[in-house]
């Protein structure tokens, strides 16, 4: 894309943006949580950033129900293991 092209958006270019719009707003992508179901956390922490993925069993398909990526000014001076668990601490108090 260059600012001299123009843009050509096309019928079948809005079917697919409103398709893609609803699927990502949608069950299984996000869903809500069953407070009769476990919770699963994943977390993941590199020097530069901080995330997790909240997320359910349901019928032995995990569906995601919240989802997060922190980001840091500066690198992170501490270990891998101490950034995982600063990920998890950073969830459990939101």
């Amino acid at each position: 894309m260059s600012k001299e092209k123009k843009w050509d958006w096309t019928d079948l270019c809005d079917v697919a943006f409103k398709t893609l719009k609803n699927k990502l707003v949608s069950a299984p992508i996000l869903s809500y949580p069953n407070p009769n179901r476990p919770f699963i956390l994943k977390c993941d922490a590199l020097d530069t950033s901080v995330g997790y993925v909240l997320g359910q069993l349901n019928d032995d398909k995990e569906y995601d129900i919240a989802t997060e990526v922190s980001h840091f000014r500066e690198p992170a001076k501490i270990c891998n293991r101490e950034r995982m668990l600063s990920s998890a601490h950073w969830y459990r108090g939101i």
